[in-house]
């Protein structure tokens, strides 16, 4: 059996890496188009009654989305 140095979801990864999105943000399989890189703690005000968690990535699903993710929230073939 395998040991792991670090918690799933940590390694790091670069912008084209393909990538399995966790079913908790959506699920499915796609690539990293953006890398953003570290993003400062809190959140964004978007209008008076919305307010966001900025992510790190952009990952474009082979479906056609393109959502924003944290690094936690998706999974790549170094991570296993």
């Amino acid at each position: 059996m395998p040991t792991y140095d670090r918690p799933m979801g940590t390694a790091p990864v670069a912008v084209g890496a393909r990538v399995r999105v966790s079913s908790s943000a959506g699920g499915g399989f796609g690539f990293i188009a953006e890398d953003f890189g570290e993003l400062p703690d809190g959140t964004v005000k978007l209008d008076r009654t919305t307010l966001i968690r900025p992510r790190r990535y952009a990952v474009a699903l082979d479906n056609g989305a393109l959502i924003f993710l944290d690094r936690a929230d998706f999974t790549t073939d170094t991570d296993e």
